[in-house]
C-alpha cells in the first residue's frame, strides 16, 4: 500500500527524519530503509509505502494517525504497474507493432499537452514547473535558505533580502495566453537574471518577446546581466543593469 500525500508533506516528513538522524545513511540504518530510496521520497517523485511511512513516524515519535490529515489517499500495492507489461512489449516486437504503438502513445500525449495549454495553461505550466524543480537543478542556497538555480540568482536574491525589499521568487504570472515564471517579482517590477555568453538570435528574440509581454501588461522590466556578458545584449541594453547600485536605482520607488 502506498500513500499519496498533500504537496510538500511527504518531503517534510522525510526531511525531518533525515535531520533527526543526522545523515541519510544514519536514517537508513535506524529505520531499515535503503538510503537510495530517500532521494525520490524527499523530492516526491515516488509515493511513500505505508509501512515505511509508519517507520518514519515511529522514528520521529509521531502518532501515525495524526499524519492522516496530510494524506490524500491510499494507493494499492500494484499502483503504477501493469501485469504482463514486458510480455506485451515482446509480443509487439515480434509482430513489428512496437513502433506504431509508440507513435500512437506519443500522439496521444501530444494532444493532451496541446489541450492543457489551450484550456488550462496556468495549471499546465505550474505542473511542468514543479516537475522541472524536482529534477534537482535548484542547488544554490541563498542566505534565506531558499534554493535557486545559479550563483547570479543567489546574488540578486541575497541583495533584495538584505535590503528588506519584498519580492517573490519565480512566482507564476499569466499574461493573456502566456504563462511566465519571472526570476524576481516585485509588485509592478520584474527582474530577470541572464548570463548567456554569445546568445543566439533565437534567445535574444525570446527575451524581446518577454519584454514586450511584460510591458504590455504594465510591468517595468529589468535584466540583471554580468558586466562581462553585457556586450552580447546590445539589442536590449536599455533594460540591462550590471551592478547592485544600478539595480537599486531602477527598482526603488520614486
Amino acid at each position: 500500500m502506498f500513500l499519496k500525500f498533500k504537496a510538500g508533506k511527504q518531503r517534510e516528513l522525510v526531511l525531518k527524519a533525515i535531520k533527526k538522524a543526522g545523515t541519510e545513511k544514519n536514517l537508513s540504518l535506524a529505520v531499515n530503509i535503503p538510503k537510495s530510496s530517500f532521494y525520490k521520497y524527499k523530492l516526491e517523485i515516488t509515493n511513500l509505502p505505508k509501512i515505511r511511512a509508519k517507520k518514519l513516524a515511529k522514528f520521529l515519535n509521531l502518532d501515525f494517525n495524526k499524519l492522516k490529515t496530510d494524506i490524500i489517499m491510499e494507493l494499492p500495492q500494484n499502483w503504477g504497474k501493469k501485469k504482463g507489461g514486458m510480455s506485451l512489449i515482446r509480443q509487439k516486437i515480434s509482430k513489428n507493432e512496437l513502433t506504431e504503438t509508440i507513435r500512437k502513445l506519443n500522439q496521444g500525449s501530444s494532444k493532451w499537452h496541446q489541450n492543457m495549454k489551450l484550456n488550462n495553461p496556468t495549471k499546465y505550466y505550474l505542473d511542468q514547473y514543479r516537475k522541472f524543480k524536482k529534477i534537482g537543478r535548484y542547488k544554490v542556497l541563498t542566505i534565506a535558505g531558499i534554493k535557486v538555480r545559479n550563483k547570479l540568482e543567489k546574488e540578486v536574491f541575497d541583495f533584495l533580502h538584505l535590503e528588506n525589499i519584498n519580492f517573490q521568487y519565480e512566482s507564476c504570472l499569466r499574461i493573456k495566453e502566456h504563462v511566465f515564471f519571472p526570476d524576481f517579482f516585485l509588485g509592478n517590477v520584474i527582474i530577470e537574471c541572464t548570463f548567456w555568453n554569445n546568445p543566439t538570435k533565437e534567445r535574444l528574440d525570446y527575451l524581446k518577446t518577454k519584454i514586450k509581454s511584460y510591458e504590455a501588461a504594465g510591468y517595468h522590466v529589468v535584466f540583471f546581466i554580468p558586466k562581462n556578458c553585457r556586450k552580447f545584449y546590445k539589442e536590449i541594453d536599455s533594460f540591462v543593469v550590471s551592478g547592485f547600485v544600478q539595480l537599486y536605482n531602477r527598482i526603488a520607488p520614486p
